[in-house]
């Protein structure tokens, strides 16, 4: 019988799980192992949730999907801005949280039931006593990697290049943009997720990478750093939408969007949750809706079956099916932006 389930990584999939298997089972020892000392540290700004995903929330724990929601950004649209219009792809459905936020709800949240969630400590499961091991360390999961071959692990990285950053006020609207410079060009996918902040990620083409001397840039940006020099120029080119102010950052600087599938989900007693098991692209804003709905399924898989290996093949067998029409709607909208210099011109 499962007694000590161990997660390592305290990001919206680790900390959800850990939640919810406690708050079903409270005699079970549930520890959350993060590698980062805080939720100020964390990368990135704002995440994007749907309704079905906050449904799926306040069926399975209805405390944490209200403070979640009340906490969240509501009710603006989605619009493709061009020169001088703009053509609105879908009406106000969006839903949108600062990523510290959202786990700081979920942290206390699962520190409420009695889960111990560990800040700054390196977790490795080849070294647990632990009857379940979670795998919720992201897409450069360190236990996936130990586990490759067991796992049939697939990758590819985009053809463009992204960053995140964020602003100091809340846009009117979702929204897409493109600005040229010369022939270089940037695309910005912007969107509130507070009443006082915005996400502004920004994508170039591999022309771009070069021509706007982006790749000098992160060449000489120190690890950990953000890239100051690209910052300065998002800034200029982006002034308009920026209302004249500066870009938000934290540890800003390009990267490159990482496919990722696995044959299977789980090895022995180590399940993998969101990112560590499988990536959609960020154009449509999927990874935590994805990561959560991960959570609530092996969670509820856990509880249900009888045996570790059943669980884990129930969980594999609930979640992939969706989380593979998310991937091939996911392909699609990267393959549209890959070309998308292609289809303005």
């Amino acid at each position: 019988m499962t007694r000590r389930i161990e997660v390592i990584g305290g990001g919206p999939a680790g900390l959800y799980a850990a939640r919810l298997l406690k708050l079903k089972h409270p005699e079970l020892d549930v520890v959350v192992y993060e590698r980062m000392r805080g939720e100020a540290e964390t990368f990135g700004f704002g995440v994007g949730l749907t309704e079905s995903t906050m449904r799926n929330l306040q069926a399975a724990d209805p405390e944490t999907a209200d403070r979640v929601r009340e906490a969240s950004f509501a009710g603006h649209d989605l619009r493709l801005k061009g020169p001088g219009s703009a053509v609105i792809l879908h009406g106000a459905r969006n839903l949108a949280i600062g990523r510290a936020t959202l786990l700081g709800i979920l942290g206390s949240a699962a520190v409420a039931v009695g889960v111990q969630v560990r800040h700054g400590v390196e977790a490795d499961p080849g070294t647990t006593t632990a009857d379940v091991v979670i795998a919720a360390d992201g897409v450069r999961s360190a236990t996936r990697q130990k586990l490759s071959a067991e796992l049939g692990e697939r990758t590819s990285l985009g053809r463009s290049r992204f960053v995140w950053c964020g602003a100091g006020f809340a846009v009117d609207s979702a929204f897409f943009r493109a600005v040229t410079q010369g022939d270089s060009m940037f695309v910005v996918h912007a969107y509130p997720y507070a009443a006082d902040r915005s996400t502004f990620l920004v994508e170039v083409d591999e022309q771009t990478w070069r021509e706007a001397g982006l790749d000098d840039f992160d060449r000489n940006t120190a690890p950990g750093q953000t890239d100051q020099a690209s910052v300065a120029l998002l800034e200029e080119l982006f002034t308009d939408e920026l209302h004249g102010r500066p870009l938000l950052t934290n540890r800003t600087r390009w990267g490159r969007f990482t496919d990722l599938t696995l044959d299977r989900w789980s090895a022995g007693n180590i399940a993998l949750v969101g990112d560590a098991a499988h990536t959609a692209h960020y154009t449509l804003g999927s990874g935590t809706k994805l990561a959560m709905e991960d959570a609530i399924a092996l969670a509820e898989a856990l509880v249900g079956e009888e045996s570790v290996p059943a669980a884990f093949a129930s969980y594999e067998q609930a979640r992939r099916p969706p989380v593979e029409r998310f991937k091939r709607l996911a392909r699609r909208s990267q393959a549209w932006w890959d070309t998308y210099r292609l289809r303005s011109a």
